[in-house]
């Protein structure tokens, strides 16, 4: 099965939050500091003496500030990454074959085995195959021609890697 597709920024934006949240160690991380860190600067400003109401106040607001800073800064530099990386926007092709994922961009053709892909995974709008922590084939499903046909892609992929997954292991 072949698709092409085009990859924007906003597609490998959507990729990073889909890693950030569906990883339990930065998920924990993640609602840790939310909650903590207002908590925190609460009790900093109540031990600077300043009224309760105040000091619970200014610590939501200025925690949470920090939280949309934090997120606009992670979001700043995961796209500042796009310009080390060519051929990850724009046209991408996409070939299941029988001995692995071939890909083709503008600048590369590469091909990926079935046993070296760590996962395959999915949401409303992508399917996402993970070949390591930093490498990834975002394929997003507005491409396919319906819902139906982008689930037969995704099925097509899971059992082709489980099937050869199963074979080397």
């Amino acid at each position: 099965m072949v698709i092409s597709f085009d990859i924007n920024k906003e597609d490998y934006w959507k990729f990073n939050k889909h890693v950030i949240m569906n990883n339990l160690k930065y998920k924990r991380r993640f609602l840790t500091s939310l909650i903590l860190l207002p908590v925190v600067m609460s009790i900093i400003f109540m031990l600077m003496q300043l009224p309760t109401w105040y000091s619970w106040t200014a610590g939501i607001i200025l925690g949470l500030g920090i939280h949309v800073y934090s997120y606009k800064r992670f979001k700043r530099r995961a796209l500042s990454l796009l310009d080390d990386k060519p051929g990850l926007l724009g046209e991408h092709t996409i070939t299941l074959a029988d001995e692995g994922i071939i890909e083709n961009t503008s600048v590369n053709e590469s091909i990926h085995k079935w046993p070296g892909i760590r996962s395959i995974e999915h949401n409303d709008e992508y399917i996402f195959i993970l070949l390591n922590q930093t490498m990834e084939h975002i394929i997003t499903k507005r491409a396919f021609e319906s819902s139906e046909t982008a689930a037969v892609f995704l099925k097509e992929a899971q059992s082709k890697w489980e099937r050869e997954s199963q074979e080397t292991a």
